[in-house]
């Protein structure tokens, strides 16, 4: 539960040394460059535009939920198939999908065996051209996402708000164990990155943000109200049901501040172990663990950013992002309505029907499996705005069924 912001940078950083670490030549090209180049001190702020995109009815892509990954040229040597499509054991896990056959097979509706995806065929190098490196540098030093939650809070707006003060800042916005300073209840954390468009050598940086209902942050016994020590218990249990951990370690709490015997020694003290238990503690205590599946009302927050940049050329998580990607569980389906649910998602995709959402308005998609998704986009003009609903089908392949993902989702695990 220590903050995740340093875990890509530090990749990047290596790859990058490791290239170019016996070139003078490129070094004395960075350090002219450098030269050239004004790195502003402070943030400015994106100017706010239009939140909600025009919803002319009409859908491009009707099978937008297939990514442009999924039309990759394996040439029958590489598998890049396997990162999303696995199967397990029956029952070993509530995620019925049992999709690895993916792997070597194309099985695409009809119209998905087109790759609708044309705008990664534009050829864009003279526009590239044409943007100065210190374009660059002053494009993401820009807080967009300030501006969006200002506008999300000053605007009609129905949806979740998902707001972290500073969070532009990256780490500045959250203490050593990753609890965001403004007392928003958002942790960060630590996680493998995906194989996917966020890492850096695609040119991305991301990071990800979980939050527990009030009742998972509270104590039970020895007074009432937020305890910091309980929460971090409750984050703990959560992370040893997803991975399907018996034990795991944590930051030292103390057991009486909820009033439970954790790590099994019978008695009351500060731990730095936990013993996973059948039930939540605090004012969860009433809440069972079900091993892979998250407590109802957990809310993730991702944010998708560019790669930075430093004055001393090191890389860095900059302020500007290219999207805000939210999640809440607004239902829990134990294991035996969630294999009812693949197995109709199975019998759809076998009746050759094209994927279907309703639609929450400002609150985004419901994925079917128990969970809204609600994404914001960088508009042409730079500032972020809400997802059409054909955008927010890119999300929804990924969350909702194959056979990867634990409870829809990637990061925690």
């Amino acid at each position: 539960m220590k903050a995740v912001f340093s875990i890509i940078p530090i990749l990047v950083m290596v790859s990058l040394s490791g290239c170019g670490g016996s070139n003078s030549n490129s070094d004395n090209q960075s350090g002219n460059q450098n030269q050239s180049l004004s790195f502003p001190s402070d943030y400015g702020k994106s100017p706010a535009g239009t939140l909600r995109p025009e919803e002319t009815g009409l859908v491009y892509n009707q099978e937008a939920i297939v990514p442009p990954q999924c039309y990759t040229k394996h040439e029958a040597v590489h598998n890049p198939c396997m990162t999303c499509h696995q199967s397990y054991t029956f029952g070993s896990r509530p995620n019925y999908m049992d999709d690895a056959a993916l792997q070597a097979e194309y099985s695409f509706s009809e119209i998905g065996v087109t790759n609708h995806w044309q705008n990664l065929f534009e050829d864009r190098s003279e526009a590239v051209a044409q943007i100065s490196d210190q374009e660059v540098i002053d494009y993401i030093y820009t807080d967009n996402y300030t501006t969006l939650i200002e506008q999300l809070q000053s605007e009609p707006w129905d949806g979740p708000v998902p707001a972290i003060e500073n969070l532009h800042l990256g780490a500045g916005a959250f203490d050593q164990l990753g609890f965001a300073l403004d007392g928003s209840h958002w942790v960060a954390f630590n996680y493998k990155p995906l194989p996917s468009t966020f890492w850096p050598t695609n040119g991305s940086t991301d990071d990800v943000m979980i939050r527990l209902p009030a009742e998972f942050r509270e104590q039970s016994c020895n007074g009432s109200g937020y305890s910091r020590d309980t929460y971090i218990a409750n984050l703990a249990i959560v992370e040893a049901a997803i991975q399907d951990l018996q034990q795991i370690s944590l930051p030292p709490v103390d057991e009486n501040s909820f009033c439970t015997d954790l790590n099994g020694d019978g008695q009351l003290g500060v731990i730095e172990e936990i013993q996973r238990p059948d039930f939540y503690v605090g004012n969860a205590s009433a809440v069972s663990v079900t091993p892979m599946l998250y407590p109802e009302e957990t809310e993730f927050l991702h944010t998708v950013r560019y790669v930075g940049l430093a004055e001393d050329m090191s890389i860095t998580i900059p302020a500007r992002m290219k999207e805000v990607r939210y999640m809440r569980k607004h239902t829990f389906y134990p294991a035996p309505a969630l294999l009812s649910q693949y197995g109709n998602e199975k019998q759809e995709k076998l009746d050759g029907n094209l994927p279907n959402f309703v639609s929450r308005g400002d609150s985004g998609l419901d994925n079917g499996f128990g969970w809204q998704v609600l994404g914001f986009i960088e508009a042409a003009e730079g500032h972020l705005r809400k997802q059409s609903e054909e955008e927010t089908l890119f999300c929804m392949g990924c969350h909702t069924s194959i056979g990867s993902t634990i409870d829809q989702t990637f990061a925690f695990p």
